[in-house]
């Protein structure tokens, strides 16, 4: 048996990315065992990008729509406004191809959390890193 690899992808684990494990996953993908905790940063080689893109925006805007999820015990979402529906579109759409991860970074950060590290520095946080993101 052959298996034929479509995308290889590269990202940060995003473990708020709580509706893959739930029902917004069974309701945006048709494979909610793929989906995977994913964001922040993505690396692909453009040709990939190009292929992958209008399903990352189909889901996105799907999820967008999906306005009766938003709740924060759904999505994951701290405001309950849809900000990280682009997350989730790009692990729904990743699941729909059936497309894995393997993980070298487990943690991800974000900036608020980082300031305020850096306001109140202590030995285990002295050596935070802030990370630049580009789309």
């Amino acid at each position: 048996m052959m298996i034929h690899l479509l995308f290889i992808f590269y990202s940060l684990h995003a473990s708020y990315l709580i509706g893959c494990d739930n029902e917004l996953a069974k309701l945006h993908t048709s494979h909610p065992e793929a989906c995977d905790k994913v964001g922040g940063v993505i690396i692909m080689h453009i040709d990939d990008l190009r292929k992958f893109a209008l399903l990352w925006l189909h889901k996105t805007e799907e999820v967008r729509a999906d306005r009766a999820r938003y709740a924060r015990n759904i999505t994951g979402d701290i405001h309950e406004s849809g900000w990280i529906s682009e997350m989730y579109g790009y692990s729904f759409g990743a699941a729909e191809v059936y497309c894995f991860y393997i993980f070298t970074i487990r943690t991800q950060h974000s900036c608020s959390f980082i300031e305020a590290q850096a306001r109140e520095p202590t030995k285990k946080n002295q050596n935070a890193v802030l990370k630049f993101y580009m789309i």
